[in-house]
């Protein structure tokens, strides 16, 4: 039998070795490698509840308020698409979902994040490989594979390079936002243990949906609980792979991919290779088809799977959130209750007034 290397969706890409000069491909390898770096050290060096220049803009927040939410999900509209377009269907999330946060994000400047289109990203294709039985595969077809874990090209190609730049911005400004956020959590009573998994979720559509996906994966040091991403050309994905390879998030967060048979800008073939991908390497990743779509918009269907996929992931979270606090106020309730029951003027103090004595009153005779 024969080993061949096989793409995953494009066979035209398995030509990997490209005109052109070794010394520049070994340059655009170490440039691939600069990208992502997480510039959101747990210290911060930024104060609780005091914005960043560098995070990504808020158009508005629904649901709780900063410091009091069980749980926070991030969204990121698409290119063109007015953020507020998307309060409706947020607004009924958080209704349903008691104790969510959602900070409805968007780009600084413009309506696009940044300038590759998810029909441009897509005809990038996805560049990987994996060693395959010949006889029992001879297509090379990704759902007939033996597995096996996947290899990718040494080096991007110049046009993919310049796609990842141009996303690195985006999702080092979401990733900044994340950490404020975070930063909010400890100040909450019973806050969250240092290394637990953040209680976020990140999502968008289009262009929104690729930068949850490569926060989450290539910027942040804790994991989230899931990324949905609607409708979205991730552009070069094979990179996103070889940064979740060495991430907590390749085995920790869920993915949820929500995409419409009728899309024209990003093929069905896409998404089902890409997702393909993602389980390859490990991943909790599940594909999700609209029924009633509008191809590559946004609308009623695509929010009703979304908000399906955010209570999925969130809804432990959130009832952990609610016992929590009604613990915390049944303590407050008696604490009122044993005050009320003191004669008036009489104070509660811990020394004299409370019908025991504490140990370091007690004396030896």
């Amino acid at each position: 039998n024969s080993w061949p290397a096989k793409g995953c969706w494009d066979l035209d890409f398995l030509v990997w070795d490209e005109a052109g000069d070794d010394e520049r491909r070994e340059q655009r390898a170490e440039e691939e490698d600069s990208l992502f770096k997480a510039d959101v050290p747990d210290d911060l060096g930024i104060a609780p509840f005091v914005d960043d220049a560098v995070a990504a803009s808020v158009a508005l927040e629904l649901g709780a308020k900063v410091g009091e939410a069980g749980a926070v999900f991030f969204w990121l509209p698409g290119a063109g698409e007015v953020p507020e377009e998307h309060v409706p269907w947020l607004s009924k999330l958080v209704e349903r979902l008691h104790g969510l946060r959602v900070l409805l994000l968007k780009p600084r400047s413009g309506t696009k994040w940044y300038e590759t289109s998810d029909n441009a990203a897509v005809r990038l294709g996805l560049r990987y490989a994996v060693a395959d039985d010949f006889e029992w595969n001879p297509d090379g077809h990704p759902a007939l594979s033996g597995g096996g874990w996947p290899t990718f090209p040494a080096a991007p190609a110049a046009e993919e390079l310049r796609a990842l730049r141009e996303l690195e911005g985006a999702a080092l400004g979401l990733a900044r936002r994340c950490a404020l956020e975070e930063r909010s959590l400890g100040e909450q009573p019973g806050g969250r243990k240092r290394g637990a998994m953040l209680p976020f979720f990140l999502g968008g559509t289009g262009q929104g949906g690729s930068i949850a996906l490569y926060a989450a994966a290539c910027l942040l040091p804790t994991p989230v609980l899931g990324v949905a991403f609607c409708l979205s050309g991730v552009p070069v994905g094979g990179s996103l792979a070889k940064h979740l390879l060495a991430a907590r998030a390749r085995e920790a967060t869920r993915f949820y991919a929500v995409y419409d048979r009728a899309d024209t800008e990003v093929p069905a073939a896409f998404p089902e290779a890409f997702l393909q991908l993602l389980r390859s390497i490990g991943c909790d990743a599940s594909l999700h088809w609209l029924e009633e779509g509008n191809g590559h918009e946004f609308f009623d269907d695509a929010a009703s799977k979304v908000a399906t996929c955010i209570a999925e992931c969130l809804h432990s979270e959130l009832q952990r959130c609610m016992e929590d606090n009604a613990l915390r106020k049944g303590a407050k309730d008696r604490q009122a209750t044993f005050l009320q029951a003191l004669a008036p003027g009489q104070s509660p103090s811990l020394t004299s007034d409370l019908p025991f004595q504490p140990m370091w009153n007690v004396r030896e005779h």
